[in-house]
């Protein structure tokens, strides 16, 4: 959720009720998830994680690569 509250018009909500239960053969498992609110136009000022993954790519070499991944704009709808 970080990348999502970092995206500015989207602020992080807390104190919500919502309350999702999971049950498996192992059990029940009562999860709150995290919460947001569009509350203006979006818009990125500057790219999200650039500098860690510019850091991370200092750190990996030729044979390895830095990836970063990204939340679907799903997350927000």
């Amino acid at each position: 959720m970080d990348s999502i509250y970092a995206i500015d018009g989207i602020s992080k909500v807390t104190g919500q009720d919502i309350v999702v239960h999971f049950k498996n053969a192992d059990g029940t498992l009562d999860f709150t998830p995290a919460g947001l609110r569009v509350d203006g136009p979006l818009s990125i000022p500057e790219p999200i994680f650039g500098r860690d993954l510019g850091h991370l790519q200092g750190l990996v070499t030729e044979r390895q690569a830095a990836k970063l991944t990204i939340p679907s704009p799903s997350m927000v709808h």
